[in-house]
């Protein structure tokens, strides 16, 4: 069983829940979040 959400799960959320502008700035913000975690993490 799968239980984290994957990326595009929560960025389809987003986008339901936050009108235009603001949901593609919260999903940029995310995807670098995500990012920076990655590589802190994989060091």
């Amino acid at each position: 069983k799968k239980k984290t959400l994957s990326s595009r799960e929560i960025q389809t959320s987003v986008r339901l829940m936050l009108p235009g502008e603001l949901s593609k700035h919260a999903v940029s913000e995310g995807t670098k979040a995500v990012t920076k975690f990655e590589s802190a993490s994989s060091n």
